[in-house]
């Protein structure tokens, strides 16, 4: 069983007036900003929230972080938020329930599908078009760490879960909320480790999902191996976007 007491402490301090649900979407989107490429908008709505309460987020997001790293100092892939998603009781009600594939499934699928790729360097694309969380790709990046992955899912938390899933593994790919049966796409996230941006990062693409796959890395030779929790401080200047909103608040 894993220990999400850090977390869910944490994550309480909110829950007392503001519903669950709306406290998890506010933070995925506020954990996405802290990869985002500055010059994107930012997604988190920082209105909403009280200086003390942005810093919980804040909190929570370093809680993620340590939790992420400690685990992927013993496994080889690890998925804090879609574990704590299906063990949290008021995220599993019976309105939004949500079960992913167990990792272990995950892993076996993995190992009898990609048994015959052998010695092969070539880079592959791994489509999931349900993905959850992103348990399968980041299982199949361990095994082929050189592949591109495209993932899809309904739902947006999924989405957003898989998406940080990504660059905490230090993979390469797009993750598009859509229905993949009529091919709507709402939004598409773009996940970089490649030669052009060292340091694991997110570039939204809004709806424009052909942009978001045409310029990912073609080739092996093209990527590098990237530390799979890069420091944050390093990617935005030394601020995070919570500390970029709070001294444009300080200097209005």
């Amino acid at each position: 069983m894993n220990d999400f007491k850090e977390w869910n402490t944490t994550f309480d301090r909110l829950r007392y007036k503001y519903e669950t649900h709306a406290i998890f979407r506010d933070w995925l989107d506020f954990a996405v900003d802290q990869f985002t490429i500055p010059s994107f908008e930012p997604s988190f709505k920082y209105g909403r929230y009280k200086k003390e309460e942005l810093q919980l987020f804040q909190e929570l997001f370093e809680a993620w972080i340590q939790s992420m790293d400690r685990e992927l100092e013993t496994r080889d892939y690890y998925d804090f938020l879609g574990e704590w998603w299906e063990n949290d009781q008021n995220m599993t009600n019976k309105f939004r329930a949500q079960f992913f594939t167990p990792i272990d499934v995950c892993r076996l699928m993995c190992e009898l599908t990609l048994a015959d790729m052998g010695d092969c360097d070539d880079v592959l694309c791994m489509n999931d078009p349900t993905c959850g969380s992103g348990r399968f790709a980041i299982v199949h990046h361990h095994y082929r760490p050189q592949d591109k992955f495209m993932l899809q899912d309904l739902d947006e938390y999924a989405c957003k879960m898989a998406v940080l899933n990504m660059v905490l593994h230090g993979m390469t790919g797009v993750v598009s909320y859509m229905n993949t049966l009529t091919r709507e796409v709402f939004a598409c996230w773009q996940v970089r480790t490649d030669y052009l941006f060292p340091i694991p990062c997110i570039i939204p693409y809004g709806v424009d999902l052909d942009a978001a796959c045409t310029i990912l890395p073609q080739s092996s030779e093209k990527m590098v191996k990237v530390p799979p929790v890069a420091p944050i401080q390093e990617q935005t200047g030394n601020m995070t976007s919570l500390d970029r909103w709070i001294k444009q608040k300080e200097e209005e």
